[in-house]
């Protein structure tokens, strides 16, 4: 499983998205609990590829990790705003804000998406976001709009930027 999960890495670095996108798939049916954390980057390859279907199923498949985890928060956010339901997006990037208000600005292009992401992180703490722009870039490099569209919905923004 960490040889699929390092080749899967290695093809999304190499842009060959697709190709990962098939080897994160097959590692969630060979390990549904994802005790790896492979749906954080599949869902980051479905929304940057524009796999909408696929995000859905990501999200669906794990309801409660938006509530918990910047990933999935801000996932949530960029997902609907990419379905144009911009009321939804509104409220998701509000509840994102509060599970990690850290994240924004690496979203934005405020700050720099790390190199390296951290080796350990806490939930809604600096380090959790370092480690979600890192995990996330594909779909923010690939949606400029969104960071764009999230500025123009300052009010409300959490500290942290």
């Amino acid at each position: 499983m960490r040889a699929l999960q390092h080749s899967a890495e290695l093809l999304t670095d190499t842009g060959w998205n697709e190709e990962a996108i098939d080897t994160y798939e097959r590692m969630l049916e060979l390990n549904p609990h994802d005790n790896q954390g492979v749906r954080t980057p599949l869902l980051a390859l479905y929304l940057a590829e524009n796999q909408r279907a696929g995000a859905s199923s990501v999200l669906a498949r794990y309801p409660d990790e938006e509530k918990h985890m910047g990933s999935f928060a801000w996932a949530r956010a960029l997902f609907l705003w990419l379905d144009e339901d911009l009321e939804a997006a509104e409220k998701a990037l509000a509840a994102a804000r509060k599970v990690n208000p850290f994240l924004e600005p690496y979203i934005t292009g405020a700050r720099a998406i790390p190199e390296e992401a951290p080796e350990y992180f806490r939930p809604g703490q600096e380090s959790e976001a370092q480690t979600s722009a890192k995990e996330l870039a594909a779909a923010w490099r690939r949606h400029p709009g969104f960071g764009e569209w999230m500025r123009g919905k300052r009010s409300g923004r959490a500290s942290g930027t």
